[in-house]
């Protein structure tokens, strides 16, 4: 499991280690993926999806294991209820009480995100956009949207939790939120019509909102693969980075598109380069075959979790991509190596 420490090498798993895993199915049976490189049987009572604690009673070929309940635990790091953990030491892990997003009345702390001259982190310490929450120059942490009347959760310096918005109320366009070092502000929603929404919309597009005034007036521009499928699930992986030095956007996205009449999953790159003079990418790239159709998740022989890329300080990308050429159809990385003389 992505949360967990420990090996994940099936041999070196002991007697009596506690791992929290999730439940999935495979022929017709139920297993349990624990993070390492073996399926094991589960003849527990939880259901497929769900998470559980569990003990291992016998060690490798032939594991068995068995729940066991998170008090039983001293100091055991896992996924609690909310999914959301603190440290202050980067070592030892607290679980902490999110509130509820269905959780009414008024907020109760209003500021914009207008900020200037920050300092060159602020172009690589961006989340990942599964990350739900952004940090904020001035301290403390923002979840966009993060209650069901579309006004943001924020975590002062003091680890307090306030209901905000912008001033006079206004609220972000979606839930993802990328400040660059220029204090632009970017947000990138699946959902056209309903970019607040929590889900996708069904296509593979992606709408992107700058703001260069702390959040007050917003400029879109939606970027389509012509080649890609409508789909009826939210299954699609996208990440967005920006470098407000560089001037520079960049959209990963899988798409869901036909190779040779095939079903199949293509890695797109979009650059927007100078976006503060077009918001429309100059350049899309397709990273790798695009031959693969793969799902993500626990027991799928064909895996891919997440879109993940990074820009590197000289503006190059490194992103994630599936295809037929690794053996084990595992996923990789492509590094972009010819990149503009002007970055220079």
């Amino acid at each position: 499991m992505p949360n967990q420490t420990g090996t994940s090498d099936a041999k070196q798993v002991k007697k009596g280690d506690v791992r929290e895993g999730i439940i999935f199915p495979k022929d017709g049976k139920k297993f349990i993926d624990i993070g390492i490189d073996h399926s094991i049987p589960y003849h527990g009572k939880k259901q497929i999806d769900k998470r559980t604690i569990v003990k291992i009673k016998e060690t490798f070929p032939n594991f068995t294991v068995y729940d066991i309940e998170r008090d039983q635990i001293p100091n055991f790091w896992s996924y609690n209820e909310q999914g959301y953990q603190i440290s202050v030491d980067g070592l030892n892990y607290r679980p902490i009480q999110i509130p509820d997003s269905n959780a009414g009345g008024p907020a109760d702390i209003e500021f914009d995100l207008y900020f200037e001259n920050l300092g060159p982190e602020w172009d690589y310490m961006q989340p990942h956009r599964e990350m739900r929450a952004s940090p904020i120059p001035s301290g403390g942490l923002l979840f966009p949207r993060w209650y069901s009347d579309g006004s943001n959760l924020f975590m002062d310096t003091n680890l307090d939790w306030h209901k905000h918005t912008l001033p006079d109320g206004k609220l972000l366009p979606s839930r993802n939120l990328v400040i660059d070092s220029s204090g632009a502000l970017h947000s990138v929603s699946c959902n056209e019509e309903n970019p607040g929404a929590k889900g996708c919309d069904g296509t593979f597009n992606l709408t992107h909102q700058i703001s260069y005034d702390g959040g007050y007036n917003w400029t879109n521009f939606t970027h389509k693969w012509p080649e890609s499928l409508s789909i009826s699930d939210n299954t699609f992986e996208w990440d967005f980075q920006a470098d407000g030095n560089l001037d520079l956007a960049v959209i990963s996205m899988r798409v869901q598109t036909e190779n040779s009449g095939i079903s199949s999953d293509a890695d797109l790159v979009f650059h927007i380069r100078d976006y503060r003079e077009s918001m429309e990418a100059d350049t899309i790239t397709l990273i790798g075959l695009g031959d693969l159709d793969a799902t993500s998740g626990a027991g799928n022989d064909v895996r891919f979790d997440f879109s993940s890329m990074a820009l590197l300080p000289d503006g190059g990308v490194v992103v994630a991509y599936h295809d037929s050429t690794d053996d084990n159809t595992d996923p990789m990385f492509a590094i972009e190596l010819e990149l503009p003389e002007s970055y220079f």
